[in-house]
């Protein structure tokens, strides 16, 4: 029953030229056709709304990557001043480039040496202040200090 359906279908479609059938007269070659159809106002409106929410989106995601730029740039500060608040150890450190002037605090266990410099020649005139201490130590830097040396201190801190 199939084939015979098949068969005739085309059958039907040789008849209307759209087939080519063996011993059967050849027909004018066939147009395409393209149809096109206008979008319903439907479709229009919904069309629409997908471009609002998408317009939307993409706004959000800006607002957001804008947020997210301005709060990186300011833990990106605090994380320097965090640095810049913290002496590691033992070494000559310039004041503003690499520590911030302030008041330290310092708790070693003893043989704790440190300077406070007003230039870094290494001659006795660049000497302002210094301490040889044995347990914890406070020491203010001024702004006007070049550098500070710390030997045997461990870390300082700045309290303020």
């Amino acid at each position: 029953m199939f084939s015979n359906v098949v068969a005739g279908v085309l059958g039907g479609l040789a008849c209307c030229g759209l087939v080519a059938c063996a011993g059967a007269p050849q027909s004018q070659p066939v147009e395409t056709v393209t149809v096109t159809r206008a979008a319903t106002d439907a479709e229009v409106q919904r069309l629409d709304t997908e471009r609002q929410t998408l317009a939307e989106e993409q706004a959000a995601q800006e607002q957001q990557a804008t947020s997210l730029d301005t709060r990186e740039s300011a833990v990106a500060e605090k994380e320097r001043l965090a640095q810049l608040s913290t002496i590691p150890g033992t070494g000559i450190f310039l004041v503003g480039p690499e520590i911030l002037p302030g008041t330290y605090r310092a708790t070693p266990s003893s043989g704790c040496y440190w300077e406070r410099l007003q230039g870094t020649s290494g001659e006795f005139h660049d000497l302002i202040a210094n301490g040889n201490e044995d347990g914890p130590v406070v020491v203010t830097i001024s702004p006007s200090d070049v550098a500070f040396s710390t030997s045997r201190c461990g870390e300082w801190n700045r309290l303020s």
